[in-house]
Formats: structure tokens, C-alpha cells, sequence
């Protein structure tokens, strides 16, 4: 049982790590189009920041909850991250409606 939750943990920790590249790569997709855009979007730069914050606050307590799981304490939600992740995807197609079509 141990090692199946050490091959969990490590696998989790990968994912979460996963999870972060692509947060951070869609945050600077998004920061360079509205760095780009012709109109003033404060509006959108105050939610991605917020996004980054929540997100960051988020990595930090999943991976608080990891360790508990790796102690068999606790099990590991990550559904919120995912939520992030997912939202961020959106503001982006809310900016550059163009680009979700050559995402499928």
C-alpha cells in the first residue's frame, strides 16, 4: 500500500506540475494579447491577476493536502485547479475568439 501511494504521489505531483506550465503559458498568452490589444482592458488585467493569485493560493494548499495524502492523512481534490485552468481558457477566447476554433 505504501508504494502504491508513493507512485500515486509522484504521479499526482507531476500532474499538478503539468497543470501549473500550462497555467503560467495561458496567463502570458493572455497578457501578451492584451498587451497588444488596440482598446484598454484594465477590467480583464485585474481578473487575470486575481486568477494568478487564486491559482497560486490553490497549488499551494493542494500541495499542503498532497503531503497529508503521501501520510495517508488526507486524500488530494483537484478539482479547483482544474476549474482555474478552465476559466483562464475562457478569458482567453472572451479576447481572441479566433483562436479556440484551431484549439479542436
Amino acid at each position: 500500500m505504501k508504494r502504491l501511494r508513493r507512485q500515486r504521489y509522484r504521479i499526482f505531483r507531476s500532474y499538478l506540475g503539468s497543470l501549473q506550465r500550462d497555467f503560467h503559458r495561458g496567463c502570458e498568452v493572455l497578457t501578451f494579447l492584451l498587451l497588444q490589444s488596440q482598446s484598454d482592458r484594465r477590467d480583464i488585467f485585474r481578473a487575470l491577476f486575481l486568477s494568478r493569485v487564486k491559482f497560486s493560493l490553490a497549488v499551494l494548499r493542494v500541495h499542503c493536502r498532497l503531503l497529508l495524502y503521501r501520510w495517508n492523512i488526507a486524500p488530494v481534490p483537484a478539482g479547483h485547479l482544474t476549474g482555474l485552468v478552465e476559466c483562464l481558457r475562457l478569458e482567453h477566447f472572451a479576447i481572441n475568439p479566433a483562436s479556440d476554433g484551431a484549439r479542436a
